[in-house]
């Protein structure tokens, strides 16, 4: 145990035998290890906001719908309300939140322009803590209940429309019996949403409302249901569909697939980052150590000469670019977590809105502590200089005493 306290010693002291090289190998070492971090928590949260505006939008963490409603939305594809019993069992297996809607592909058509859309029939109670409608800045008032005559949209389709709250539209859809159904609607409000796009996408009108310009009777198009961890719910799927098998089950990854996409691509950039960040490192790590090396070629003879044995020396060795990689790694994720601090309030970007919103970015991404990914770079960093502080401490090792100490070796 003396011995080891004792290399350990030895190795702290030789860092310091130079120290402007052993700082600006810290150096190196540290703002290797805080980009990883800052970029690994940004990139992160850049991808959970995405995955977050999905759920929020109207996707939810789950959805129910009837066989093929996906391929071709239409409203005789619809479902009927959910009974006592199937609540019971949804909330006893890890159901938080349900949501039945009418969705359905329409046109909106103002004095002035037409457009297409997605008309929704809520329930404004049930959207509470499902989607983004419930909690959306509006202009106007929001729907106050599933019967409310009135119609809510998005404030870029009240551009595109060229109409203003308080105005009147027509909207068209497709009935159950397969005939066009069309109906006027007062704008009673419109909303603000975190993308343009989903202004322009969706307009909202109570769901008894729907169901009877559609000739649905009570029947809906899907359940939406909202659940603690969105990470969580593969389980949960297998054990909606094993209970509900003349339905179709959708968790979100699969109803998001671009978000998933963009989720895999993103992983890979890290890991190649990871890489390069410890390529660069463990270079230097082991220039640091050939130059001591040459510098203190007469003091390893003398040690050897003194009965230090090999296997010491790469310990020596390689205990030197451990304790220096420990110093890095420790200072580069405190400069780190300092950094992911300083952006807690958020990137934003609003000038970059019209780009960001083609690959579904907020506006504002808020760093997200990814705890595995900082794991991983700093083991990929202590194996890569581990590994790598082995030949010069190889090199050490093979010194001959007498040369060493004669300045010949």
């Amino acid at each position: 145990m003396k011995s080891i306290l004792l290399l350990f010693e030895f190795a702290f002291r030789n860092i310091w035998r130079n120290p402007k090289r052993s700082i600006v190998t810290l150096s190196a070492i540290t703002v290797g290890i805080c980009s990883a971090v800052v970029l690994s928590s940004i990139a992160r949260g850049l991808s959970r906001g995405m995955a977050e505006n999905a759920i929020k939008t109207l996707t939810g963490h789950i959805q129910i719908h009837a066989p093929n409603f996906l391929d071709d939305p239409t409203p005789d594809k619809s479902m009927n309300l959910l009974g006592a019993n199937e609540i019971s069992f949804l909330t006893q297996n890890g159901i938080k939140k349900i949501a039945a809607r009418v969705r359905i592909p329409g046109m909106a058509m103002s004095e002035r322009e037409s457009y297409g859309l997605v008309l929704v029939g809520i329930s404004p109670i049930e959207e509470s803590g499902v989607s983004f409608i419930s909690e959306a800045p509006i202009e106007g008032r929001m729907l106050t209940s599933e019967s409310d005559p009135g119609i809510v949209v998005g404030q870029d389709l009240l551009r595109v429309l060229k109409t203003s709250v308080g105005k009147r539209i027509v909207v068209m859809a497709q009935s159950s019996e397969g005939k066009i159904a069309d109906r006027g609607f007062k704008i009673v409000g419109a909303f603000s949403a975190e993308l343009r796009s989903t202004e322009k996408s969706f307009a909202f009108i109570g769901r008894s409302v729907a169901q009877e310009m559609l000739l649905m009777n009570h029947n809906v198009s899907e359940f939406v249901l909202r659940i603690d961890n969105a990470e969580k719910v593969a389980p949960i799927v297998e054990k909606i569909q094993a209970r509900f098998p003349e339905f179709e089950i959708k968790s979100w990854q699969e109803l998001e697939p671009l978000v998933m996409a963009l989720r895999k691509v993103q992983d890979g950039f890290l890991i190649i980052w990871f890489f390069i960040v410890v390529l660069a490192v463990s270079f230097g790590v082991i220039n640091t150590q050939l130059m001591a090396i040459f510098e203190r070629t007469r003091e390893l003879g003398v040690l050897m000469a003194l009965g230090v044995t090999q296997f010491q020396i790469v310990i020596i060795v390689c205990l030197e670019s451990f304790l220096m990689l420990v110093i890095g790694v420790l200072l580069g994720n405190a400069l780190g977590l300092c950094g992911v601090f300083y952006l807690r309030h958020g990137i934003d970007l609003t000038a970059f809105a019209a780009a960001s919103e083609q690959l579904g970015f907020a506006r504002i991404i808020f760093p997200h502590v990814f705890p595995r990914d900082w794991l991983i770079c700093d083991l990929l960093l202590f194996v890569m200089g581990i590994l790598g502080s082995f030949y010069p401490a190889y090199l050490a090792s093979r010194l001959n005493p007498v040369e060493a100490i004669s300045g010949r070796a």
